[in-house]
């Protein structure tokens, strides 16, 4: 898997499962580990960045510190770093998505891990947009190890590739993997190439446990049909490819962002 791995957190004070989380599976994989603190600075005269409750920048700046004391106590015990991203809210998201370019892969906490879902939402897309790198959205019941599933969306693009080599990377060799598709009325929307079954046997011809599965969505939408594949399959991490025109809105995956990336209760892999 990626040898290195930048967590990012908030001002939330949920957070210390999700911290302990990257720090375990840092450790289980022999990655270095980088715990980034965000933080909106308030614009006076502005509404309140992300829907956080700060005031005023005195509010926010003894949040902050807060924060910053605890995540380094708790960083100096696993002898890892902490990088600070601090600017104003638009500013900030874009910092995020230059920076995190560096790091192998990028970690996002569950919802409850964070003092704004908003900032969560927003972070995540522009993260998968802007950064290039894989980033893995987590649910509350991931587990560290082992990855012993994993659900691939194919589609055939440049994005399901990206989302399947990264995946791959990230898996311990006894991990299983389903390459699923996705069509309306038994059929697929188009020749996929290569196709499920083709993935399938690459992956079977480099040691690796695979199955290629079609998926009638029915009513569903195909981000809709994937979940439910991955929740019926006990799967440990779905990965998607991510496109789209708007970075900032609602579109990884066809436009079903928001109940994937706040609600799945499985462990999201995106990458663009």
């Amino acid at each position: 898997m990626g040898r290195d791995i930048l967590a990012i957190v908030d001002t939330g004070d949920q957070d210390a499962p999700f911290i302990d989380y990257a720090i375990a599976l840092a450790s289980a994989r022999n990655a270095r580990l980088e715990i980034g603190l965000a933080g909106a600075i308030p614009v006076p005269g502005a509404p309140s960045a992300f829907g956080l409750p700060y005031a005023d920048a005195d509010a926010f700046n003894r949040a902050f510190a807060a924060k910053e004391s605890r995540v380094r106590s708790r960083a100096k015990l696993a002898g890892i770093t902490v990088r600070l991203f601090l600017d104003d809210p638009l500013l900030l998201l874009q910092k995020l998505g230059a920076e995190s370019r560096l790091w192998d892969l990028v970690l996002l906490g569950p919802t409850d891990a964070y003092a704004s879902p908003r900032f969560r939402r927003e972070m995540a897309q522009l993260l998968v947009f802007s950064s290039g790198r894989p980033v893995v959205v987590l649910s509350e019941q991931a587990a560290v190890e082992p990855l012993t599933r994993i659900v691939i969306g194919w589609t055939g693009t440049r994005e399901a590739a990206r989302a399947l080599h990264a995946a791959v990377s990230i898996a311990p060799p006894q991990a299983c993997f389903d390459i699923v598709t996705v069509g309306h009325g038994g059929k697929e929307e188009r020749q996929l190439q290569p196709s499920a079954h083709d993935v399938a046997l690459h992956l079977i011809a480099l040691g690796r446990t695979a199955q290629a599965h079609h998926v009638d969505a029915g009513e569903q939408s195909v981000s809709e049909a994937l979940v439910a594949f991955a929740r019926a399959h006990s799967a440990d991490l779905l990965a998607i490819g991510a496109y789209g025109h708007s970075r900032l809105r609602e579109m990884v995956f066809g436009g079903v962002t928001r109940d994937l990336l706040e609600g799945a209760e499985v462990a999201i892999l995106m990458v663009h």
